[in-house]
């Protein structure tokens, strides 16, 4: 937080500095002074998308990222990001839309392969979707939760017959109890 107001206080407009400033105090639980310094980012630059998408702004936040993806259309960020505001407005052909064109850009970048895997999902389309939701290993903050034993990953194609599985939680709390739910059906 220190690094933020230091800047801040170098460029008391800077719209970057104050909205990171704001999602780190969001993400401590802050959310009041969050929204100060979101509006603050806005003041700063009225099209800054990511304060324009925490202040709750999504249809002007979905007009900014497609002005700034007509100005950059090579940043497959902007498209992850503005799929994501698609999803949320219950846009899912658009959101579907935006994550392709994110992967035309780069067909090996684990965002929008999990982006569309979790649309996938959402929508139902559970083959499709669990057939991609393997990308989440290769996202970054998700890898942390891959499990480390070394014996391989069942992908549901090996006969188990006779052999052992080991069962761990890479998702929530609800996701590991649903999961020891169905566990006694391995038998």
């Amino acid at each position: 937080m220190e690094s933020f107001d230091r800047a801040i206080r170098l460029a008391t407009d800077d719209a970057d500095c104050l909205w990171g400033r704001g999602y780190a105090r969001k993400a401590m639980g802050e959310t009041a002074t969050a929204k100060q310094d979101f509006e603050q980012a806005l003041r700063a630059n009225p099209e800054h998308h990511g304060a324009l998408y925490e202040t709750g702004r999504l249809n002007e936040a979905l007009q900014s990222y497609e002005r700034a993806i007509a100005r950059e259309p090579n940043d497959l960020n902007l498209y992850c990001d503005k799929a994501i505001i698609e999803q949320e407005l219950h846009l899912f052909d658009e959101a579907d839309a935006s994550y392709r064109k994110a992967m035309a850009i780069d067909p090996t970048h684990p965002e929008p392969n999990f982006g569309a895997a979790m649309l996938h999902l959402l929508q139902g389309q559970l083959k499709t979707g669990f057939a991609e939701y393997e990308w989440r290993w290769k996202v970054r903050k998700l890898a942390l939760y891959r499990s480390p034993a070394t014996a391989p990953h069942w992908d549901g194609t090996r006969d188990l017959a006779g052999k052992r599985m080991l069962l761990y939680a890479d998702q929530g709390i609800g996701d590991t109890i649903q999961l020891d739910r169905k566990s006694t059906r391995l038998n």
